[in-house]
Parts: structure tokens; C-alpha cells; sequence
């Protein structure tokens, strides 16, 4: 009787190693691109913080001032703001020239 493997023997183990290292592989690549994602999400939250903090800060330091927007339906990209010059003692405001 010969001991030894035969060429079948063989092929199967390598095929079922092939398969192992593939499964490895992707596991290895889904947790690559899992961590990647997440990151990117933790990096997006902290420039929204910032941004919000920014917002908070200028709305902190911001004076009284009225918004009109006008009344025709159109879209703007833009807003003026104008900066009150005085306010009496009735609570009158004298706004600054356009």
C-alpha cells in the first residue's frame, strides 16, 4: 500500500485553502471600507459642530435687526443686513442708509 496524497487530495485542499484566504480577504476588506465610512461620518459631525459653533457664536455677538424679505415670490441667494444706528428711548430704531 502507498501512503502519500493523490493529485485530487491535493486540489481539493488547495481549492478549500483558496476559498478560506478569499473569505479572509473580503472580511478584511469590508472592515477596511466599514472603518473608512465611519471616519468619514465622525469627520463630517465635527465640521458640523464647528460650523454650529461658529453660527452660535456670531447669533451670541449679533445686535437686534429686522429680516424683510420681500413679498413677490422670487428666490434670493443673498441677505443684507443693516446695523442700527441708534435706538431712542420709545424703542425706535434709526437703521443705517442702504
Amino acid at each position: 500500500m502507498k501512503k502519500g496524497f493523490s493529485l485530487v487530495e491535493i486540489m481539493v485542499c488547495v481549492g478549500i485553502i483558496f476559498v478560506i484566504i478569499g473569505a479572509i480577504f473580503y472580511v478584511f476588506k469590508a472592515g477596511r471600507e466599514f472603518i473608512s465610512t465611519v471616519s468619514l461620518k465622525l469627520e463630517l459631525l465635527d465640521e458640523v459642530r464647528n460650523a454650529l459653533r461658529f453660527m452660535e457664536k456670531e447669533i451670541i455677538t449679533s445686535r437686534v435687526s429686522f429680516l424683510n424679505i420681500p413679498a413677490d415670490d422670487n428666490f434670493y441667494n443673498s441677505l443684507t443686513f443693516k446695523i442700527p444706528q441708534d435706538i431712542d428711548e420709545d424703542g425706535n430704531i434709526t437703521w443705517s442708509p442702504d
